[in-house]
């Protein structure tokens, strides 16, 4: 066996064969993998006037802030995170959130709309930093602004103290003023907002490939389980050697479907998709976990799928 190749955060894996030694995965090299980040650590300020609607934004420019030897894009944004402050005290907010293009530069602000997901919960807060998962594969082939917008009152992220370039930090924030501001035009003399993302510079994730599909059952489905609680898991191994024409690897996982029944009536559940490599011995359960979504609202039950 040959030990797999594994990228924490994107949802996508590379591994020949499909295995792994001892349950431990080896990232790909460290000048593949980039870490994009303005602030200097040091939280300082919060404004209690942002609110529902309003929202914060960082510009990033991957092919500056990476140490890509020139081979930076296509770009594959694996997660965006921030260190947000609760100071409304709800204990959990939910955030949409937005990639935007630039153009022609980061003094014009946020531009188009590329891709955006939630609404996505979040209960990690100062001192903490929380984490967010891109939910598919999304590759840029440009500099981009990762963007929070509040759904709720009572949070924000929080910015530093610090000496800044001009048109990093962007904001929304109809207290002040309807419309897109770089923040030292509103705040002279602040830092940057803490937002960060994570990505893979030249990703071969991002050459889609052929469509394969994996599914193991025969579609019939002939009964369920009422003792699945809060907690628990529910989980299925697949090889896409198995089901997928060679080349496999990488194989980009792009969308799970699955039929929930909603047993006890509830009308919604909230779940998160988990994805782990299988190692050495199938029987053995679930490895190394490489993908953890965040909290997903689910409303559509059997017999129409969720995905």
């Amino acid at each position: 066996m040959t030990e797999a190749d594994c990228i924490t955060a994107g949802g996508t894996f590379y591994a020949d064969p499909y295995s792994c030694i001892d349950n431990v995965c080896q990232l790909p090299p460290p000048d593949t993998l980039c870490h994009l980040q303005w602030d200097n650590d040091s939280p300082t300020w919060y404004a209690s006037a942002y609110t529902t609607g309003d929202q914060q934004g960082n510009y990033f420019n991957p092919e500056t802030m990476c140490n890509c030897g020139g081979n930076t894009y296509p770009f594959l944004l694996s997660q965006v995170s921030g260190v947000f402050y609760d100071f409304g005290g709800a204990g959990s907010h939910n955030v949409m959130v937005h990639i935007y293009s630039v153009d022609p530069d980061s003094c014009a602000g946020p531009g188009v709309d590329l891709y955006s997901f939630g609404p996505v919960t979040i209960t990690d807060f100062y001192p903490n930093e929380a984490v967010i998962p891109m939910p598919e594969v999304l590759c840029l082939d440009q500099d981009f602004i990762v963007d929070f917008e509040y759904l709720d009152a009572g949070v924000c992220v929080l910015w530093t103290n610090e000496a800044v370039a001009s048109c990093i930090s962007w904001l929304w924030c109809n207290a002040v003023s309807p419309g897109w501001l770089p923040m030292e035009q509103v705040w002279a003399g602040v830092g940057y907002h803490m937002i960060r993302a994570d990505g893979i510079c030249n990703a071969g994730a991002c050459d889609q490939g052929d469509e394969c599909n994996l599914q193991n059952d025969n579609g019939a489905i002939s009964g369920y389980w009422s003792g699945y609680a809060a907690s628990d898991q529910c989980a299925e191994l697949f090889d896409p050697e198995d089901f997928c024409d060679p080349p496999v690897y990488p194989y980009n996982i792009t969308d799970v479907e699955l039929p929930l029944y909603d047993f006890a009536g509830a009308g919604t559940v909230n779940i998160k998709v988990k994805v782990y490599l299988q190692c050495q011995v199938p029987c053995n359960g679930p490895g190394t976990m490489i993908y953890e979504s965040p909290v997903f609202t689910v409303t559509t039950f059997y017999p129409s799928m969720a995905h």
